[in-house]
């Protein structure tokens, strides 16, 4: 069967639910094909939405993966680089909404827009039909669209979530709901996953979104929704990481490290790559306590303090001091139980949480160096390059390709 003939069935599926439209494009973003029903709107898409500028950019950084695109006005759009053809063609899914207030807020958000009442209309009349489908159920149409266009399956972690906002889309989202018949057991699973440090946790929550949609108390808006559903998230791994034997002072301060970043996110898309950076910095840190275990308690306890320390200068006089020990028998003691140095595993745990923010921020290097207690950049390059065998920068482009 074509592509052509696939996706047609496929979009013959999906409004049996949903009034939802496809959009075909050329690799130089002329429009190629459309089902809307507006002539105007369907012959400019990109350009009309205002997203053609953030979608060029994040075509060059992360083809050929989808892009879960939510435009300043909260309208949201589905996009698949079909990856196979040359030269390739570009497919856009949607408008759609994520909350069930979310057209009032787009014509509140209208009001604010310089611009002709013709125009004014046009823009409402386009949207007016755009249907509200839960966050879940669209990063799942853009994996079974990926598959139909690409014939590859692909995780929701290969997913780019993407802000047309003013402000940089920073950081990654799942919802994890008590709604369903099933729930709990699917729940139980994926924080299974999250405790065992398992990189396959990412199934765990794709089963969970086929269950349920999200928590049955709606916030204001799909915003709203999108940070409840997180929170609840983030409570669940911290308390699982917990029960799973990591330090309770490790995954409380954590808590409230990405709580606080949670009430910054002003997009579905920055929470939901916020998300994402959470889940895989509890995975990482449960990956190393049980790589860890048998570790006698002084060794642990110094660390845990490592961890919890990691973005402050740490000092072996420090660690030796919490002990109980001198120096010399505390960096011995260390060595042998853990094979490395006090230095080593601080510079070791400190790339790792450069890798962390290097591939879930926007922050510059010079920052994230700073970020990290290292004294100047050129330290952080080194050190950096000896645990990784590539500079900061390059590490980065590496991640996003």
């Amino acid at each position: 069967m074509e592509i052509s003939e696939k996706l047609a069935l496929y979009l013959e599926i999906l409004n049996c639910s949903h009034p939802i439209h496809l959009w075909k494009y050329s690799s130089d973003f002329e429009m190629l094909y459309s089902d809307f029903p507006l002539s105007r709107f369907s012959g400019d898409l990109l350009k009309e939405m205002r997203i053609e500028e953030k979608l060029r950019e994040a075509e060059k950084e992360h083809f050929p993966y989808p892009l879960f695109l939510e435009n300043s006005s909260g309208l949201i759009f589905i996009i698949v680089f079909d990856a196979i053809s040359s030269p390739y063609s570009i497919y856009v899914l949607g408008p759609a909404f994520s909350g069930a207030d979310s057209l009032s807020l787009f014509q509140e958000r209208l009001e604010n827009v310089p611009m002709s009442l013709s125009d004014r209309s046009f823009a409402l009349s386009a949207v007016k039909d755009a249907p509200i489908i839960s966050t879940n159920s669209l990063i799942q149409y853009a994996i079974t669209l990926h598959y139909l266009v690409n014939n590859e399956r692909i995780s929701i972690n290969e997913i780019y979530f993407l802000s047309t906002s003013d402000k940089d889309a920073k950081d990654t989202i799942e919802r994890i709901t008590s709604e369903h018949r099933g729930i709990y057991e699917g729940e139980q699973s994926f924080l299974r996953l999250i405790q065992e440090g398992n990189p396959d946790y990412a199934k765990g929550i794709q089963k969970m979104m086929r269950l349920s949609s999200g928590m049955r108390v709606k916030g204001k808006n799909s915003l709203q929704n999108a940070k409840n559903n997180t929170l609840v998230l983030l409570t669940l791994v911290s308390r699982a990481s917990i029960a799973g034997g990591l330090n309770p002072e490790i995954s409380y301060n954590l808590n409230d490290y990405y709580a606080d970043r949670l009430t910054q996110c002003e997009s579905v898309s920055e929470v939901a790559r916020l998300s994402q950076e959470m889940l895989e910095d509890y995975v990482q840190r449960n990956r190393i306590r049980i790589k860890n275990a048998g570790i006698s308690r002084p060794v642990k306890n110094a660390m845990d303090y490592i961890g919890l320390h990691i973005r402050e200068n740490i000092s072996l006089s420090e660690l030796a001091r919490s002990a109980g020990y001198t120096e010399y028998y505390f960096s011995r003691k260390f060595k042998e139980e853990t094979g490395r140095s006090v230095a080593d595993y601080i510079g070791s745990a400190k790339t790792e949480e450069a890798k962390l923010l290097l591939t879930d921020s926007s922050l510059p290097v010079q920052e994230i160096a700073e970020e990290l207690g290292f004294g100047s950049r050129n330290h952080f390059f080194w050190t950096f390059r000896k645990y990784t065998g590539m500079s900061p920068s390059e590490y980065r482009s590496a991640r996003k390709k």
